[in-house]
C-alpha cells in the first residue's frame, strides 16, 4: 500500500512542480507566497491546465551553483528560499528558442517581430508549500484541508495546501490534517502530509497522535511511515501506554512486529499496571494472534515474571484463562 501511495503522491507533486515551472518560465504571472508569511502556501498559478497537452518534455535547467541540500538544511535553498517538499522533482524550464539570451552568454541583438507578444520577465519559482511552525487554531482554509484529509481525498488535500491550508492547524477536536487522515487509515494522504512536514507526534484532545493511533488500530502502513518521520517511541496515550501495548491488546500481529524492530520499551508499564505482555494475556483471547504476539514479546526479551499491581504474573493470568499455548511459551522462557 505504501508503494501505491508513493506513486499517487509522485503524481500530485509532479503536477504541483509543473505549475511552478510555468511560473518560472514566464508562462503565468508569479504570485509568490500567500499573505500571512511562513505557514501559508504559495498562490497557485492561474492558467495552467490540469492535464497539459502532449509535448516534448522540457529540458532540465542546470543550476550548478545550487548544491543539493544536506539533511541538516533540507527545506531551504542556498538563498534561504523554502524548497519543494521531499520527493518532488526539480522545477524545469523550457528550452530557449534560438537567439534567446542565455545566462552568462548574451546573444546578438535581433529585430523584434511586429505584433509578437513580449515575454514576461523570468520570476523566481514560488515555493510549493512552506511547512509552518507550531500548532495554531484552524481557520476556514485550514478546515477545508482537514475535511479533505478526513475523507482521504488526496487531490483536494494538495489543492487545499496550495490554497493556504496549514498542516499544523487543529480543529475543535484538536486534530490536525494528518491525524484526521490517520483516523481513516488514509495512507496516501498521510504520506503527502508527512512529506510536507506534519508532526506525527501531535496529540488531539483524546491524547491520540498519528503514531499512537496507528499502533492501537493496527494501521501498520501508517506506523511504518510514522517511524520514518520521527515517531516518539516513548510517547504515551491517555492510559499511559506506548504504541506497543494497545497493539498487543488488540492482536495486531503485523503492527507489533514492526514496533519490535525499534528500540521501544517492551517492558513499559501503563497506568493500569500492565505491560504489553500482560495486556496481550489479560485482554487477549488466547487465540492464534495473541499467542503469536506473546511469542514475539518473549523473543524480544519481555520480562515474563513482571507482575501486575496485584502481584499476579503473566503465567498465572494465562493459566487462569486457560491459555494453554501461551502457558507453554511462558514456561519455556522460565516464567514462574
Amino acid at each position: 500500500m505504501i508503494a501505491e501511495a508513493a506513486r499517487r503522491l509522485a503524481r500530485i507533486m509532479s503536477a504541483m512542480m509543473l505549475g511552478a515551472s510555468l511560473v518560472s518560465s514566464g508562462g503565468v504571472t508569479a504570485q509568490g507566497p500567500a499573505p500571512g508569511g511562513p505557514g501559508t502556501a504559495a498562490t497557485p498559478p492561474t492558467t495552467p491546465a490540469a492535464n497539459p497537452p502532449s509535448a516534448a518534455p522540457p529540458a532540465a535547467a542546470p543550476t550548478p551553483s545550487s548544491p543539493t541540500p544536506s539533511p541538516a538544511t533540507a527545506g531551504t535553498s542556498p538563498a534561504g528560499t523554502p524548497a519543494a517538499p521531499p520527493g518532488a522533482s526539480p522545477a524545469t524550464a523550457p528550452v530557449a528558442a534560438p537567439g534567446t539570451p542565455q545566462a552568462g552568454s548574451p546573444a546578438a541583438p535581433r529585430a523584434a517581430t511586429p505584433g509578437a507578444p513580449t515575454a514576461a520577465p523570468r520570476a523566481n519559482v514560488p515555493p510549493i508549500y512552506i511547512a509552518p511552525n507550531g500548532p495554531v487554531a484552524a481557520t476556514e482554509k485550514d478546515l477545508v484541508l482537514i475535511a479533505a484529509a478526513e475523507k482521504g481525498q488526496l487531490d483536494q488535500v494538495a489543492q487545499a495546501m496550495r490554497a493556504g491550508g496549514r498542516i499544523n492547524a487543529y480543529d475543535e477536536r484538536g486534530r490536525i490534517a494528518l491525524l484526521a487522515a490517520a483516523y481513516g487509515n488514509h495512507v496516501p494522504v498521510a504520506l503527502l502530509l508527512m512529506a510536507a512536514g506534519s508532526d506525527v507526534n501531535f496529540k488531539d484532545k483524546m491524547e491520540n497522535s498519528t503514531f499512537l493511533l496507528a499502533g492501537a488500530e493496527g494501521y501498520t502502513d501508517i506506523v511504518k511511515l510514522s517511524l520514518r518521520s520521527g515517531a516518539d517511541l516513548k510517547s504515551t496515550n491517555r492510559y499511559g501506554g506506548t504504541a506497543l501495548i494497545p497493539a498487543a491488546h488488540h492482536g495486531h500481529v503485523d503492527t507489533v512486529r514492526e514496533l519490535l524492530k525499534t528500540p521501544i520499551d517492551v517492558n513499559h508499564v501503563n497506568n493500569l499496571g500492565w505491560t504489553a505482555l500482560l495486556e496481550a494475556i489479560i485482554l487477549g483471547d488466547g487465540g492464534p494472534k495473541h499467542t503469536e504476539i506473546v511469542r514475539m514479546l518473549v523473543a524480544a526479551k519481555a520480562n515474563v515474571d513482571l507482575a501486575d499491581k496485584e502481584g499476579v504474573t503473566p503465567l498465572a493470568h494465562a493459566k487462569k484463562k486457560g491459555q494453554a499455548e501461551i502457558v507453554k511459551i511462558l514456561e519455556a522462557a522460565g516464567a514462574k
